[in-house]
């Protein structure tokens, strides 16, 4: 008896229904609205500051003199291994190298000579990691070398779009640089 009144007092009076369904909804957007901001924040700073952190801890790990590093504006590092007498690398160019790219804790995720051919690809944003379009212009013809890329200059946040490379992840390239066509 008092479940059937309740109902006809709200179907009744249209204007209380309304406002009830308003309030649950607006209470409802506002709740997911906080989740969804805070699940998708990200510090690229904080990032930054830890990639720099990972390769430091990298350089100490595997003995790498840090007094023949460079490091660019980006946070780049390059290590000259040999240096190219051949023409220097440019924007742009069509580059034919081998390469080995690792993930800090030494495991190869792509390797040229594992496949048994040299890769070619141009020098330019969209081809290859923004780290590789400023690291292969500081080589040669010639020339080896290895980059350390931070997360931001690599896959960043969303990693590979094949899912090898997870999110920030810092890695290593040991690139030759065979020809320059």
């Amino acid at each position: 008896m008092m479940i059937q009144a309740l109902k006809s007092r709200l179907f009744k009076n249209s204007n209380l229904l309304q406002v009830l369904v308003l309030a649950i909804s607006a209470l409802t957007f506002t709740a997911c609205e906080k989740d969804e901001t805070e699940r998708f924040y990200f510090d690229a700073e904080a990032q930054k500051v830890k990639d720099e952190g990972i390769i430091r801890q990298y350089f100490r790990d595997n003995n790498v003199d840090t007094t023949a590093v460079v490091k660019s504006e980006s946070g780049l590092y390059y290590l000259e291994v040999t240096e190219g007498e051949g023409e220097q690398i440019m924007a742009g160019d069509s580059v034919e190298a081998h390469y080995i790219g690792r993930f800090v804790n030494n495991l190869i995720f792509d390797s040229s000579y594992n496949r048994g051919r040299t890769s070619t690809f141009v020098v330019a944003e969209g081809n290859v990691i923004d780290g590789w379009v400023e690291g292969l212009q500081m080589m040669r013809v010639g020339g080896e070398g290895y980059l350390y890329v931070p997360s931001h200059l690599a896959y960043g946040v969303f990693g590979s779009q094949n899912g090898s490379i997870p999110s920030n992840s810092v890695l290593v390239f040991n690139i030759e640089i065979l020809n320059k066509k």
